[in-house]
């Protein structure tokens, strides 16, 4: 039996081929080409897909490809993706190696010498489509993303050669209107559509494709074409009878193109729209013909009302997916409708619609009883009520995702927890109310969750991962930002979880060596690990991770001062997989790299970065990391002398570190009143490098004392002439969970801008583009506003008088608005008063809940008729508070 080769001799070329079909990694497609001629042969005519990158001489490459694979199906080709061509491998491939040369001959004879067309050679160009429409005539699905030097002449011959052709996406191509009309000429099995950025189309082009191609036609994408207007759509309304899926995205789009779309294609299923100019009209009419819609996304909206959700709700009852994005005037009214009509919705997403609240989504609770995956993100008004109520009525709840929903807290987590045992995935990001109770709750009663991402949950600390880790098998861990996460904590999810691919840790300044020595023994499937800004987490605690996490392919490791050169070799060493590590580039001392980030990516063992491919392997770049190591080592034992005693006068100089924030994406403030971008931080001082502008306010509005920018609000704040430290540090800060005083200057200011009620109105509204404030609080123990500061703070607040006996509440809603009751602060003081009351009688001091407020003239003479009153006790004021002898001042808004 051995040495006999019984599976060629046996197995027909039909059951290799099968089998070779089965196979999912190119990897393991790859490992049986090398087999020998005849699987190598097969496995070429095995392969249906090609993925290609559209720079380094594609036209060639996809000659090349053409040769060798015949029975292509799918090609895509990407112009922000690189390839490389095949490296020399032996005699064998000698052959194929020539016929690479002179295809890059002949290519570069064509340039004439010309460096423009030397640029477009290293771009998909009609040639290269030409390739591919003469190589691969069973061609079914054709995806062109970023090709720029592509025309209507490459489209063409893709056309008429590549008649099977069903799918066709040109997202950010120039083909122009003559490549369409072939496009619709010749592809009459068309079914997928993407027009995506095609800026040179106009309606002549869309009206002749769909004019061809129309009946066969599924889904249709369209995103800024500016020339395409509501003719297309009445065409495609006209031809597209079998149209299933649009999405437009677009302002030259208005109701009657929308319309006859819907009037048109009865069909539809899908419909995306992210149209400023189409209104409740469009809608209205969506929900009554397209009976058979299933999935809604509407984004960025200012002229929907409820009306467009109440014809949804009346006429799609097959609506299983809705999407809510930046929708302002949509309220919970218009949900209420939806959840009463179309009771089988699964999906729902509501992202910043400010007025949609708690209402809304007891609604969705008690009538969509097989919602499988909600997202809230930025929906302020919506509370614990509401979360407890999806508990209890949406038992297949399997996702959550929570982005800044300051009123949501533990106890809504506590129901989701109890009601939704089937949870499988739960993403919170700055909820700051959710703490270690509710995520306890979860690690109790979820026992099939998988994915966790807790960011920048502030209240979240060891004890919540301790019940995680005893009570669900994690697939997936972020905790980003979790600044009471420390050891505990991850060693307990190391031995609970087994099974975990991926976590990030980032920025968890307690974190150590002893937790990554816990991964590394608990989680050997690890594929992808975070560990940026970790200041404890050293090369010791990397090794454990890098030798016993052997599938490891991502590794980010950017400001973690503990590891060194040698610990990034170890990883590259050690993990076979590896394929991504991001580092500072100065921890690469052997290698000629300038300083700031490295960002090295392996494929087939070439080395790339940002800005061009390294001229090492993978090993080599090993071994050159591990001996630049080895020989400084060296050379510090060899002349550095044994120190036997210490003098007391001489010491080694003391290197100053910075604070820094942490929030922004691309930059930092540091504590000394600097702003950069990430790159230009010191390794070792952690302070931003240069000459920069100390305490500078770049967009920022200094009488309100607010800006648009989070990290120069915070370098704005720390100029000692604009916020005194002995009034700042004796504000309290405002997380129930850290009650108390800021201990520093750079505390207060990261905590102000960070989140202030002084930048908002009422609830999510905001006073103005200016985000991020840090006066001092109005209501705080350092004083009051006066003068110019209290204009300023009212500053979109209408001051409005009320009735006699009226509260603030009934005062504010007859005029359409609401009380805002942390502007009550700037009205309860007699110099603000006497602007907008007589205060005949004077302005005295009272207890009430009814103030600031004046005493009628008709009052009876022991109350003080004609007197203002004002209250020291601040914690009484409210917006329902009401007396039958005085006329409240009331903030509106």
């Amino acid at each position: 039996m051995r040495g006999r080769d019984w599976i060629n001799q046996i197995l027909p070329d039909e059951l290799i081929l099968d089998i070779f079909r089965h196979l999912e990694s190119k990897s393991c497609r790859d490992a049986c080409a090398l087999v020998c001629k005849r699987w190598l042969r097969l496995e070429r005519l095995s392969r249906l897909t090609l993925r290609i990158g559209a720079s380094g001489c594609p036209d060639v490459f996809i000659k090349l490809l053409a040769r060798r694979f015949v029975n292509v199906r799918n090609v895509f080709v990407d112009e922000r993706l690189s390839i490389s061509l095949p490296v020399p491998l032996g005699r064998r491939r000698g052959t194929d190696h020539s016929v690479i040369s002179a295809l890059k001959i002949h290519s570069l004879a064509e340039t004439n010498g010309s460096e423009d067309n030397e640029t477009e050679s290293y771009c998909l160009s009609d040639a290269g489509l030409a390739a591919v429409a003469a190589g691969f005539s069973k061609l079914e699905k054709l995806s062109l993303i970023w090709c720029s030097n592509v025309t209507h002449v490459g489209l063409r011959s893709i056309a008429e050669k590549c008649i099977f052709l069903k799918s066709l996406d040109l997202q950010g191509c120039y083909v122009g209107d003559q490549g369409l009309a072939a496009v619709g000429e010749f592809s009459k099995q068309l079914e997928d559509l993407n027009l995506r950025f095609c800026e040179g189309l106009t309606d002549a082009g869309l009206i002749k494709l769909v004019d061809g191609s129309g009946k066969t036609l599924k889904s249709i994408s369209l995103a800024a074409c500016a020339k395409v207007t509501d003719t297309s759509l009445e065409a495609v309304g006209s031809h597209c009878r079998s149209l299933e899926s649009l999405s437009l995205d677009s302002e030259c789009i208005h109701d009657k193109g929308v319309l006859a779309v819907a009037q048109g294609c009865p069909q539809l299923k899908v419909l995306k729209l992210q149209c400023v100019n189409v209104t409740d009209g469009a809608l209205q009419g969506v929900g009554t013909c397209c009976l058979s819609l299933e999935l809604l996304a509407l984004y960025s909206f200012q002229i929907f009302t409820d009306k467009s959700l109440y014809a949804i709700g009346k006429g799609c009852k097959r609506l299983k997916s809705l999407t809510l994005n930046d929708c302002t005037f949509l309220s919970d009214k218009g949900l209420e409708a939806v959840a009463v009509g179309c009771t089988g919705l699964t999906y729902l997403e509501i992202n910043g619609c400010h007025n949609i609240g708690t209402y809304g989504l007891e609604s969705i609770a008690r009538s969509c009883t097989h919602l499988s995956e909600l997202a809230l993100l930025y929906c302020q008004r919506i509370g614990n009520f509401a979360l407890s109520e999806i508990g209890k009525g949406c038992k297949f709840l399997q996702a959550l995702h929570l982005v800044d929903c300051a009123s949501i807290g533990d106890e809504a987590i506590c129901s989701i927890a109890r009601g939704c045992c089937n949870l499988k995935r739960l993403h919170i990001r700055r909820c700051y109310e959710v703490g270690n109770k509710g995520i306890i709750a979860v690690g109790e009663n979820c026992k099939f969750l998988t994915d966790l991402s807790l960011r920048f949950c502030d209240r979240v600390g060891d004890e919540a991962l301790v019940a995680i880790g005893e009570g669900c098998s994690l697939h997936h861990l972020n905790v980003s930002g979790c600044h009471q996460i420390g050891d505990a904590g991850i060693i307990a999810i190391a031995r609970g979880c087994p099974e975990l691919s991926y976590l990030d840790v980032s920025v968890l300044q307690d974190l150590g060596d002893m937790a990554m020595v816990e991964l590394g023994e608990g989680c050997p499937l690890l594929r992808d690990i975070v560990l940026s800004h970790c200041r404890q987490i050293t090369d010791v605690g990397l090794s454990y991770i890098a030798n016993r996490c052997t599938l490891l392919e991502t590794s980010h490791m950017v400001y973690c001062p503990g590891i060194t050169a040698a610990g990034v070799a170890t990883v590259i060493t050690s993990c076979t997989n590896i394929k991504k590590v991001l580092v500072e580039k100065w921890k690469f001392d052997g290698a000629p790299f300038q300083r700031g980030f490295f960002n090295a990516t392996r494929q087939d063992s070439i080395w790339k970065t940002q800005e061009k491919a390294l001229p090492f392997s993978t090993r080599e770049m090993s071994k050159l990391i591990a001996s630049s190591f080895l020989v400084s080592l060296l050379f510090l034992l060899q002349f550095s002398s044994p120190v036997f005693s210490i003098r007391k006068d001489v010491s080694l100089q003391s290197t100053s570190t910075c604070r820094t924030t942490v929030q922004g994406r691309y930059l930092i403030a540091d504590d000394m009143g600097q702003v950069c971008d990430a790159l230009s931080i010191d390794p070792h001082s952690r302070c931003c490098r240069g000459k920069s502008e100390r305490f500078s306010c770049n967009g920022c509005n200094l009488v309100l004392q607010c800006c648009n920018s989070y990290e120069f609000c915070v370098s704005c704040c720390l100029n000692p002439s604009r916020t005194q430290k002995d009034l700042a540090v004796n504000v309290k800060i405002s997380k129930p969970i850290t009650a108390g005083m800021y201990s520093s200057i750079f505390d207060f200011c990261t905590g102000r801008c960070r989140h202030n009620s002084e930048s908002v109105v009422h609830e999510n509204a905001y006073l103005s583009e200016f985000h991020h404030c840090f006066s001092i609080p109005s209501n705080s123990s350092s004083g009051g506003a006066s003068g110019v500061q209290t204009e300023v703070r009212l500053a979109g607040i209408n001051v409005v008088i009320g009735k006699q006996g009226e509260s603030c509440d009934s005062v504010c809603k007859s005029s359409g608005q609401s009380c805002v009751p942390n502007k009550f602060v700037l009205l309860n003081q007699c110099e603000t008063m006497h602007k907008y009351l007589s205060c005949k009688g004077g302005c005295l001091a009272s207890v009430g809940a009814d103030q600031p407020a004046e005493v009628v003239d008709d009052a009876p003479r022991d109350l003080n008729p004609g007197a203002c009153l004002y209250t020291s006790q601040a914690s009484v004021l409210s917006c329902d508070g009401s007396h039958q002898h005085t006329k409240r001042l009331c903030p509106c808004a």
